[in-house]
């Protein structure tokens, strides 16, 4: 966008923290520009530039924080949503330090798709109900990514334990994952 916009490019040597403050990612530099959002005006807005960003712009919290509240909108049917502040009391008191969901991945990291497995009919059935489940308990939502990870199915040869959905990273993720036990 910086580029199509024909802005200026500082060079930093700033890191953004991307919804952990374990997953930092490195700018490509920064650069200044006026912006006019809903009549609004703000000038001199310092924008990082990062590669590979999932949209145009994202205003993050130093930009909201300018403002006693921010409303986006859905478009859904559902009524308002208004989470005060502190959005979770617990992230405020918790002495529980958060994992690093990305702190063992290897630099040379690249999203890999494996190929679908074939299932039959009745696992098949299972997969289907068990997706439809987790996406109406919001368990799991809908995603385009270029990563591809294989389901399996789990089951018990005695037919104590119930079928279990699980996903095989083996040949996904597990191959740029530095094992740290």
């Amino acid at each position: 966008m910086a580029r199509k916009l024909s802005l200026k490019l500082h060079p930093s040597t700033q890191k953004i923290s991307m919804a952990l403050t374990s997953f930092k990612t490195q700018i490509l530099g920064h650069c200044f520009t006026d912006i006019v959002i809903n009549q609004l005006s703000y000038s001199s807005i310092r924008l990082g530039v990062l590669k590979d960003l999932c949209s145009d712009i994202i205003l993050g919290q130093d930009f909201q924080k300018k403002h006693k509240r921010v409303t986006i909108e859905f478009g859904s049917t559902r009524p308002e949503l208004v989470i005060p502040r502190p959005a979770c009391p617990l992230s405020s008191t918790a002495s529980i330090e958060e994992p690093s969901l990305f702190g063992n991945l290897l630099p040379e990291c690249k999203p890999i798709a494996s190929r679908s497995r074939r299932f039959s009919k009745e696992d098949q059935e299972f997969i289907n109900q068990e997706v439809t489940k987790l996406l109406s308990e919001g368990i799991i939502e809908p995603t385009i990514t270029p990563w591809r990870a294989q389901i399996v199915v789990s089951k018990d040869p005695s037919n104590r334990h119930k079928k279990r959905l699980c996903i095989d990273y083996s040949q996904t993720i597990n191959q740029y994952t530095e094992l740290d036990a």
